[in-house]
């Protein structure tokens, strides 16, 4: 699960359960872009969708991202 990004931190949360690998997004072909109040979808030309999606949790906003690693490949 994604957890807020403290304002201490600098912009990064030094907790590692809370570390993301963004590479394995690198060089995609972006076919799609959709977004609405509360997510905001890319789908890639190999079909792939990476979802970004705004919620709360405990009273409190964080983001989630699904997939939040890398899918396997296939």
């Amino acid at each position: 699960m994604a957890r807020p990004v403290s304002a201490e931190g600098g912009g990064q949360d030094r907790d590692p359960g809370c570390v993301v690998d963004w590479s394995w997004l690198e060089g995609r072909t972006i076919a799609s872009v959709t977004s609405d109040l509360q997510s905001w979808s890319v789908r890639f030309a190999d079909g792939q969708t990476f979802t970004v999606r705004a919620a709360e949790y405990e009273g409190k906003p964080f983001l989630a991202f699904k997939p939040y690693k890398a899918p396997a490949a296939g």
